[in-house]
């Protein structure tokens, strides 16, 4: 399979846009409802529970990607729609219509795009994302600086490891950088559209500031 990460190329999945406003209340319940799901484990909580939440998550996982399937296809079904109107409007002589509506599509046509991308990043596995990491040159931006990361196999950093980043690992679709105490130092989700990655900072991770790893752009990318 193929697909991309921040317009590069990876193993895709299968095929989000700033949303309509009237679709963002649907896209937060389901989004919000996931991250209830996702919460740092807690050892009492039973396992028939630990079960019912991991079954759930995994539903609501589909539906949402359903849905943003959904979405897409209807974007390009009105993009189809949108073109036809605007060489049926050039070839009248409203040129100034015609332009209007070429703008508009472009708009429609960068949000498919990350859309996308989007469900492309949630249908790859440990796997891809592996080696979209150790592919990948990163700009470490933290409080007070920044240096280049660059991640090497079985958990390893070729390049920018420290006490803090001393090594990684994957636990889902989050990046964990592990401190020389072997301790959660940071945890981190990537956005599809641009292939970095933002931490969290709350839960049992050490680090609460605000942290970048910033994607190497390919010439590709930049056009």
């Amino acid at each position: 399979m193929g697909g991309t990460i921040g317009m590069r190329h990876l193993p895709q999945g299968r095929p989000v846009r700033p949303i309509h406003p009237p679709l963002l209340p649907t896209l937060l319940v389901l989004a919000v409802a996931g991250i209830a799901r996702a919460e740092d484990p807690d050892p009492n909580l039973p396992a028939q529970a630990e079960t019912l939440l991991s079954t759930s998550a995994e539903t609501e996982g589909h539906l949402q990607s359903d849905y943003l399937q959904k979405l897409i296809d209807e974007q390009t079904r009105l993009l189809a729609q949108l073109d036809k109107l605007c060489k049926s409007l050039a070839r009248d002589g409203n040129l100034d219509g015609a332009l209007a509506v070429k703008k508009r599509m472009a708009l429609i046509s960068t949000t498919v795009h990350d859309e996308k991308n989007t469900l492309a990043f949630a249908h790859l596995g440990a796997d891809d994302i592996e080696k979209f990491l150790m592919s990948t040159t990163f700009m470490f931006h933290y409080p007070g600086g920044s240096r280049a990361l660059r991640f090497g196999p079985h958990g390893t950093f070729n390049e920018g490891a420290n006490d803090n980043e001393n090594s990684w690992r994957l636990n889902g679709q989050k990046l964990e950088l592990i401190n020389s105490n072997h301790a959660v130092f940071s945890r981190w989700n990537c956005d599809p559209t641009t292939g970095d990655w933002t931490n969290e900072r709350f839960g049992d991770v050490i680090c609460t500031e605000e942290l970048t790893l910033e994607a190497e752009k390919t010439d590709d990318s930049k056009n």
